[in-house]
């Protein structure tokens, strides 16, 4: 991991992984608040990982696993790149499936898979610095669109959903939030440059981006949302601005459909840069 990236980059990274999720979430008002609870939490976690490296002067994971004995770190690498690599293809399995249910019935499962790994392979293999020339317009524009829509879409939500939303309130952490353990570990460095901000911020607008998602499914569709495979989805269905811009499910599909990308383009890069590194025999390979 010895390619350095601006921190900025570093927090789209760790928003665009909670983001790409957003085709996906569940949106009922227990998950709404889960997914609040859960941005703190993990945006506290982050925080708290960072200055431990920096008080430590650890550059990141890999130079952490560096110092501790080889025969803890590296399996300790090649652990987290088949976490990488079970997160590509989960990440192929549900865009697959979303793409077969909601667009695209005809086109088997597996082909819009290997549609995706191709793509994640050809970023990919160029190395995370690549990727990051995507993530961080990406995370701009995703965020643009779920504002946007947010906004627009205010005069189709229900204020007694809202009135009714606090009673539901429960104490629970998202299974979501956890691919950011991979991220966080491979994606942040903190030699000499100021990442503990930028980071904690692409957590807190990732999060924060996935409970807005949830709450206007929440808002517009109601407790019926739960009975639709894609709510989300759905819900952004009523995303438009006369005859100028129509389809906004599309629009928002599109922009976490980016997101999804990305994500999966990193985590091949992931992938490779752990094994490489817990695997010395492989470093003689190209990417």
């Amino acid at each position: 991991m010895r390619d350095t990236l601006f921190p900025r980059w570093q927090g789209a990274f760790l928003a665009i992984f909670l983001l790409a999720d957003g085709l996906y979430l569940e949106t009922s008002p227990e998950d709404i608040f889960s997914f609040l609870i859960s941005t703190i939490i993990f945006a506290l976690i982050t925080f708290a990982y960072l200055k431990l490296l920096t008080h430590f002067n650890i550059r990141d994971f890999e130079a952490l696993c560096l110092k501790i004995p080889s025969f803890i770190g590296k399996p300790l690498l090649f652990i987290v790149g088949l976490i990488a690599v079970s997160v590509l293809i989960l990440s192929g399995i549900r865009l697959s499936k979303f793409w077969q249910i909601t667009a695209f019935p005809a086109i088997p499962q597996y082909l819009s898979m290997l549609v995706l790994f191709f793509v994640a392979w050809r970023a990919g293999r160029r190395g995370r610095t690549a990727v990051a020339m995507w993530a961080y317009p990406t995370a701009y524009l995703c965020i643009f669109i779920i504002i946007i829509s947010l906004f627009i879409t205010i005069s189709d939500s229900t204020p007694e959903y809202a009135m009714n939303l606090p009673k539901y309130f429960t104490f629970g952490i998202s299974t979501r939030f956890l691919y950011l353990i991979p991220a966080l570990l491979l994606c942040t460095q903190t030699e000499n440059l100021p990442t503990t901000k930028h980071c904690t911020t692409g957590v807190i607008i990732g999060g924060l981006g996935l409970t807005l998602i949830a709450l206007r499914a929440y808002l517009v569709l109601g407790l019926a949302c739960s009975k639709l495979p894609y709510p989300c989805f759905s819900a952004a269905g009523v995303f438009s601005v006369g005859d100028f811009l129509q389809r906004g499910e599309v629009i928002f599909a599109c922009s976490i459909v980016l997101c999804e990308a990305v994500r999966s383009s990193l985590m091949l890069t992931l992938a490779i840069t752990c094994f490489r590194s817990a695997i010395p025999a492989l470093r003689k390979f190209k990417r």
